[in-house]
């Protein structure tokens, strides 16, 4: 999860630079895909630093993950509504649709965990 944040940060500081191609609102909306993936990735990291067992502990909380969730909503969201402007130059929508299959990604591994910890 930690490298798909990292891509996510990566991709967001590499179309931050072209915001004003994303519409009128597009700076704004962006602003806000930036600071939550910024902010997914600093409590991943935060989680990284722990031993295995509290890493796990910790991954598998219900709170924890809908803390992530309500992030990821965020990122696919105002990524979503930035896809919906006509216009926009492909480069940029091949880095958006990025940041959607990475934020993919991360849900179907909190829908993973969620499933393990409702198995057991």
């Amino acid at each position: 999860m930690l490298k798909l944040s990292e891509r996510v940060v990566e991709l967001a500081g590499e179309l931050k630079g072209s915001a004003s191609e994303f519409g009128p609102d597009g700076p704004e909306m962006f602003d806000f895909v930036g600071k939550s993936s910024d902010q997914m990735h600093q409590r991943l990291l935060e989680i990284a630093l722990l031993d295995s067992v509290e890493q796990e502990s910790r991954l598998r909380n219900r709170e924890v993950r809908h803390d992530f969730r309500n992030i990821l909503a965020s990122v696919r969201g105002f990524t979503d509504l930035i896809l919906m402007e006509e216009g926009l130059p492909e480069n940029l929508v091949v880095g958006l649709k990025e940041i959607c299959d990475c934020s993919n990604q991360f849900v179907e591994w909190l829908d993973a965990e969620k499933k393990a910890m409702v198995g057991n």
